[in-house]
């Protein structure tokens, strides 16, 4: 049996950013679904006629702003995901690259993902693919034949992240809960966390702390998934400790607390893998 997103039932925002991510599918009907083509443009087109209808000018600045991402990724006809947070999970054994060095070195992204058929899942500072094969020979031999011959450094440019299982068939491994992924410790510019539903990493500059940022983005993103009213109350956060997030909202001041094993519903990051 199909599985039904009820996208079609969101908001004019919601509909706007789940076609934003490029997911796989993306359904117009009770599972009736479009793939990543130009048929999302002509969705989106209807969306942009709809939001300045309703003179939504801020929205409608937002779908011409994913239409035009997502045109070219179509025209070069890419398997990737796009992020617009800050986190990406990591999968399997996972490539991270800068993609301000590969702009670099090579220039624009989608080109490069397209020049060398590649797929994967990148935000506004980092590129990853995964592979599941352990050792992962494809990642390896694009690291051979075409990052080490554009100049870019292991660990300083890239670097080869193995996911951290908590748990598995017959074990659980509830230690490294909310703690740093160990293969970052010499990778200045990731930071990460492992919480249950996955292994997160971000981008950090040198004034960044990796906890301090992947968390509050973790929380915002899971306010505006399932707990929109709140996030209309512009929450502050206050504090963050080993497990627990604290929080006001506009105009009160309880001091409400956040349990970090709630994010373990986040999983909706997908990718394409290489097998």
């Amino acid at each position: 049996m199909a599985t039904d997103n009820k996208d079609y039932e969101a908001s004019i925002e919601e509909k706007v950013e789940k076609l934003a991510s490029n997911p796989i599918r993306y359904y117009t009907g009770l599972n009736i679904w479009i793939g990543r083509d130009n048929n999302r443009i002509e969705e989106l087109n209807s969306l942009l006629k709809e939001s300045e209808s309703k003179e939504n000018f801020e929205l409608c600045s937002r779908i011409v702003e994913v239409k035009k991402i997502l045109s070219k990724i179509y025209s070069k006809n890419i398997r990737v995901e796009v992020v617009y947070s800050d986190m990406i999970n990591v999968n399997f054994t996972t490539l991270v690259i800068r993609i301000e060095r590969l702009n670099e070195v090579y220039g624009d992204l989608i080109d490069f993902i397209s020049e060398y058929n590649l797929y994967g899942v990148f935000n506004e500072k980092i590129y990853c693919l995964s592979e599941m094969c352990s050792p992962p020979y494809y990642l390896a031999e694009l690291v051979e034949t075409v990052l080490e011959p554009l100049g870019l450094i292991q660990d300083k440019d890239y670097c080869f992240l193995s996911e951290q299982l908590t748990v598995g068939h017959g074990f659980s491994s509830h230690e490294i809960i909310h703690k740093e992924h160990p293969d970052i410790k010499n990778i200045d510019w990731l930071g990460s966390v492992i919480l249950e539903n996955g292994n997160w990493i971000c981008y950090l500059d040198s004034s960044q702390d990796s906890k301090n940022k992947i968390i509050p983005n973790l929380f915002y993103q899971y306010m505006r998934r399932f707990n929109f009213d709140k996030m209309k109350l512009n929450p502050t956060i206050v504090k963050i400790t080993d497990t627990t997030l604290y929080f006001k909202l506009d105009n009160q001041n309880e001091l409400l607390s956040f349990d970090f094993n709630t994010l373990f519903v986040l999983s909706e990051i997908r990718y394409d893998f290489k097998a």
